[in-house]
């Protein structure tokens, strides 16, 4: 078993709860895009990306 490589088997709990703390995240950048905030920004989906990837760096 090869964790950096991938290669390590995962539980079904396991896959459970990592879906789970994705679909948290998603709920999570939908609700902080949602804001008002945003209004203000011109590339809306540069933005978005790069929510999403320091949301994945941070899961």
């Amino acid at each position: 078993m090869d964790i950096a490589a991938k290669e390590a088997d995962v539980t079904e709990e396991q896959q459970r709860e990592l879906d789970e703390a994705q679909a948290e995240q998603g709920r999570c950048i939908d609700a902080i895009y949602g804001h008002s905030r945003w209004g203000d920004i011109v590339d809306k989906y540069a933005a978005k990306m790069a929510l999403q990837k320091a949301a994945r760096v941070a899961l």
